[in-house]
């Protein structure tokens, strides 16, 4: 904010001394015009650093935004473009699975890395048991003195027995998906806030990992550690 606010009288100051210091002589005159010059022109200078950073910021979003525009659209491994004689529009097959995607796990290819990712993970563990041991203890404590709501303390035990016991179908938040839209049909997709509406515009997009069929039969009873 200092430099915006001085940098036209610092312009003003460094150029008479300049052109005094390289030998020349100006007048009353010379000077008069020259300072009425400066004030006109001191509100756009003011605004040319801002403008400058204003471009730097520019050039950059740009390029992001084209790199983002000039990716691909569609995988091609999941999602087939249909000639324009097809009867459906769009078509989900094969019992499709669908899912947001977990953290993945970091390079465990040193003996110190592998050792400090255990104790991390136990120390998670720790962390975890303790937070739920002191949320049942508070519910229980609630449901003792009256003040606590039986059916959110029940919903509480619920979540925690969900989470222990999640597996890779569970995981999945679409599941056994078929889906026929046919040319020209107008369709509304309704449901409860977090039934999966976005989930199911995602997943047609392609922003959702596909799996499929045989994987679920193979491994669907699998523990997922979330």
């Amino acid at each position: 904010m200092a430099s915006l606010t001085f940098w036209p009288a610092i312009l003003q100051a460094t150029t008479f001394s300049a052109y005094i210091g390289t030998g020349h002589t100006i007048d009353i005159a010379t000077a008069y015009t020259l300072i009425t010059v400066f004030n006109l022109i001191s509100q756009p200078l003011r605004m040319l650093p801002m403008f400058i950073g204003n471009c730097v910021e520019f050039s950059v979003s740009m390029r992001r935004i084209q790199k983002f525009l000039t990716c691909e659209e569609l995988n091609p491994m999941l999602i087939d473009q249909k000639q324009h004689s097809a009867i459906n529009a769009i078509e989900v097959r094969d019992n499709a699975n669908f899912h947001w995607g977990i953290k993945p796990e970091e390079d465990k290819s040193t003996e110190d890395h592998k050792k400090a990712l255990k104790a991390r993970k136990q120390d998670k563990k720790k962390v975890k048991k303790e937070e739920k041991k002191q949320n049942l203890l508070a519910v229980e404590e609630e449901e003792k003195n009256g003040s606590g709501n039986s059916l959110s303390a029940e919903r509480f035990r619920s979540v925690e027995r969900e989470r222990e016991n999640m597996t890779v179908e569970k995981f999945m938040a679409l599941k056994h998906m078929n889906l026929q839209i046919r040319k020209g049909e107008f369709v509304c997709i309704i449901g409860d806030v977090g039934s999966g509406k976005s989930s199911l515009l995602s997943s047609l997009i392609g922003d959702m990992l596909y799996v499929n069929e045989n994987f679920i039969n193979s491994y669907g009873e699998a523990k997922v550690n979330i």
